[in-house]
């Protein structure tokens, strides 16, 4: 079985995985602002990484590029939520869900 990637960048999708595959999104983030994504929720994957791309742009306020990476642990269904927030405030501004369903091998 061979591994792929799965890139993702919309909220609200439902895809449909491998084990062996790995699930990669990317949303726009600019860190300038103190607002970063972060992984809320992500059961039945184990978080690979999770790194900001700097902004191809050196304009200031220019924003760069999450990128998550998740391995599923094994077959079934999960869900995987990512907030947008500041560190110091309570709760999101913004959030990404995702629907994964990891097929039996």
């Amino acid at each position: 079985m061979t591994m792929a990637d799965i890139e993702v960048t919309a909220s609200g999708a439902t895809v449909t995985a491998s084990p062996a595959d790995r699930i990669v999104i990317r949303l726009a983030e600019n860190a300038t602002t103190g607002y970063q994504w972060s992984v809320a929720e992500a059961g039945g994957f184990d978080v690979e990484s999770s790194e900001l791309l700097l902004p191809g742009s050196a304009a200031p306020g220019a924003a760069g590029q999450r990128v998550v990476r998740l391995r599923p642990r094994g077959p079934g269904r999960a869900r995987v939520r990512l907030h947008l927030k500041r560190a110091w405030e309570p709760g999101p501004v913004d959030r990404f869900d995702l629907d994964v369903i990891v097929a039996g091998d």
